[in-house]
């Protein structure tokens, strides 16, 4: 059995409707809430269930965009670490072909140009960056044909 409870107009956004209730709700929100607070009562409730589903939705639509934007980030840290350590291991090649080039020097008092780009091939070291760290170090190299 159910019962129509109209809503009572209280303010400009609402609005009369008529509604079904179980009796027995109905009854027992008369005694709960008083008789003429049932409407409000609904109205707060429906706004809490309303809402809160929205804000939920909001809120597995904002976990969602985190979520998006944790990966994006996790792979530009991965990117940044590749290329830190590729840095790295230029710089140690880059540093081994100097203190190859800096023995022969010591022995030969001459570098031998050939000798410079095949060291550079052989560890993947740029081998202009070498010669312009030679000629800032003031090793002498000889182009040897």
């Amino acid at each position: 059995m159910s019962k129509s409870v109209t809503g009572v107009k209280s303010g400009a956004n609402k609005k009369r409707f008529n509604i079904n209730l179980d009796c027995e709700l109905y009854y027992l929100a008369q005694s709960r809430y008083g008789r003429g607070n049932v409407s409000n009562r609904i109205n707060e409730l429906l706004s809490i269930d309303l809402h809160q589903s929205t804000e939920k939705e909001q809120l597995i639509e904002k976990l969602h965009e985190l979520r998006i934007e944790e990966r994006a980030i996790t792979d530009k840290i991965c990117q940044l670490n590749k290329m830190e350590k590729e840095k790295e291991a230029e710089e140690s090649s880059i540093e081994k072909v100097l203190n190859w080039i800096r023995d022969i020097y010591q022995r030969k008092g001459v570098v031998g140009l050939n000798q410079v780009e095949m060291e550079c091939k052989r560890l993947k070291v740029n081998y202009y960056d070498v010669l312009k760290i030679l000629e800032a170090e003031e090793i002498a190299t000889v182009n040897y044909q």
